[in-house]
């Protein structure tokens, strides 16, 4: 115990605040999110956008957490950029400074660890009716006519009684295989259970974390679930001994199987656990917000730079040397956006990469409370884009009717409660040019009287000149040079009305003839 101890302390002192690479998303991690989303009518960030932004790269290197609930919590928040971060900045300040408060916890969730059945949890506690188990007090039954055959073979010395506590036992026996077979993830995955209430018992043991989380309301919640603890201990430790391969723990957990105490255990544990289900979620969502809390105070350390966000309810957002998350090099740009924005520029300036910085910022301040910037300032907002799309061979969709169908989304989702950021990335060049203008043109004009603030890159020359009255301009520039082109990813004020994609042609060695015929058809 003592060296787990410190190893664990050793471990969780030398990952703060280092970068996080080459580490792959858990296949579960989303089941909390899921969840959250089936049971709450909040706005979220959706598949769509989520993935517009490479958001699961975001995630992996923001997630400096220690346990599988930590990890899947910041998963979750990192979708819901319109909910209250109370108490967030004065917690991560408090992990930040006092690095023994930090090594205390922090120790105690890497204890919790990240096992693979754990991250099934949540939905194990939320499906709780499909475990019940049908008339438990026929086990009960089972176990005590099996004492009595047996006792009452020993006193009496009949081979009748004896045969009877044979096929009494075998039949628990049957009983048990079968409940253990069926109930194994629920096995598994509760037996974190006993962990979430040991980490929280240390929380209302220290007074600086029942300061920081008020958590005089956690005693009765942790009494009522310190018995389900007590059970799930007892369950997993002999359920452990099979993968041991420990014989005479092999012959003890059989023993338990034929008496039925594991499958009675099991029974109650279920009983318990649905009738204390609200108070395992509270638990939950608070181990989940302290690993976050730490977690971001490592991202914090691990990058160049951050700021805070200033809110304010007027409809422009700020951003002063604004650096892409994902880029370790990034170039900072500057946002001052108080209406919608239209940017062009040459292929490969950079366009698409300042939409997306300026996107995941957003989303980035208001849920971890923390961005790339040196400054920004915005207002509560939402984010919806429509940027890589793709044919949707098995959907029968074709690239036009997904663009139509994202972007009908985007204006679908507009109301009067909180303005919606939007990125647009080319509009509709699934189609024809004359009805791409035509219907481009439509729908931005359309859009620029909605509650939406809108940022799209194009190159169509003919739409930017039938919005620049409505649409603030910005632009990429590159310059090719002694047969090299060169990109100094800045963003301008203007339209950039160059081409640079036969250049890039033949920069990439196309075919002589085939980069004369391209510049004679210009």
């Amino acid at each position: 115990m003592f060296f787990r101890k410190k190893y664990l302390r050793d471990k969780v002192n030398k990952e703060f605040g280092i970068k996080r690479d080459n580490i792959e998303l858990e296949e579960n991690v989303s089941l909390y999110y899921e969840d959250c989303i089936n049971n709450s009518e909040s706005n979220y960030i959706d598949d769509d956008t989520w993935d517009d932004l490479e958001m699961d790269e975001v995630f992996l290197k923001i997630n400096h957490t220690y346990s599988f609930i930590g990890e899947q919590y910041l998963y979750k928040k990192l979708h819901f950029p319109l909910e209250k971060n109370i108490d967030i900045e004065e917690h991560i300040k408090a992990y930040s400074e006092n690095e023994e408060l930090r090594l205390d916890v922090s120790e105690k969730l890497a204890g919790i660890g990240k096992s693979y059945y754990d991250y099934m949890l949540i939905d194990v506690l939320r499906d709780m009716n499909y475990w019940q188990m049908k008339n438990g007090w026929q086990y009960r039954v089972l176990q005590l006519t099996l004492f009595g055959f047996l006792i009452a073979a020993m006193i009496t010395g009949n081979p009748l009684f004896l045969f009877l506590s044979i096929i009494n036992a075998v039949s628990n026996l049957v009983i048990y295989v079968f409940v253990k077979g069926n109930y194994e993830q629920l096995m598994f995955s509760t037996g974190s259970v006993k962990a979430i209430v040991a980490f929280s018992q240390f929380i209302d043991n220290d007074k600086r974390l029942k300061i920081m989380y008020h958590s005089d309301e956690l005693d009765g919640t942790i009494a009522d679930l310190k018995i389900i603890s007590r059970k799930m201990i007892a369950i997993q430790t002999r359920q452990s001994y099979m993968a041991t391969g420990d014989l005479s723990g092999i012959l003890i957990m059989y023993i338990y199987g034929v008496l039925l105490f594991d499958v009675i255990a099991l029974e109650k544990v279920v009983r318990l656990l649905s009738r204390e289900l609200d108070k395992v979620i509270k638990l939950y969502e608070l181990v989940g917000r302290i690993d976050t809390e730490i977690s971001i105070a490592s991202y914090r350390k691990s990058v160049v730079g951050y700021t805070v966000p200033e809110y304010t309810q007027k409809r422009h957002v700020i951003m002063e040397q604004m650096r892409h998350p994902l880029l370790d090099k990034a170039v900072e740009n500057d946002v001052d956006m108080t209406g919608n924005i239209l940017v062009t520029g040459t292929n490969a300036s950079g366009k698409s990469t300042y939409m997306k910085g300026v996107a995941i910022n957003i989303i980035l301040a208001q849920t971890i409370n923390t961005a790339l910037c040196s400054r920004i300032s915005l207002p509560r907002i939402m984010v919806i884009t429509s940027m890589s799309l793709r044919d949707d061979i098995v959907s029968g969709q074709s690239y036009y009717m997904k663009e139509i169908l994202q972007v009908k989304r985007i204006i679908d989702a507009d109301n009067d409660n909180v303005p919606i950021f939007t990125v647009v990335d080319e509009i509709f060049k699934g189609t024809n040019s004359k009805e791409r203008v035509a219907a481009a043109y439509a729908v931005l004009s359309y859009m620029n009287k909605l509650n939406l603030m809108v940022m799209i890159a194009t190159h169509d020359m003919e739409l930017i000149d039938m919005l620049k009255e409505m649409y603030e301009c910005y632009c990429f520039n590159s310059k090719i040079k002694n047969g090299k082109i060169y990109f100094d990813y800045k963003l301008y004020k203007g339209v950039n009305k160059l081409s640079n994609a036969i250049a890039l042609m033949e920069l990439m060695n196309y075919p002589k003839e085939i980069v004369d015929k391209a510049r004679e058809m210009v």
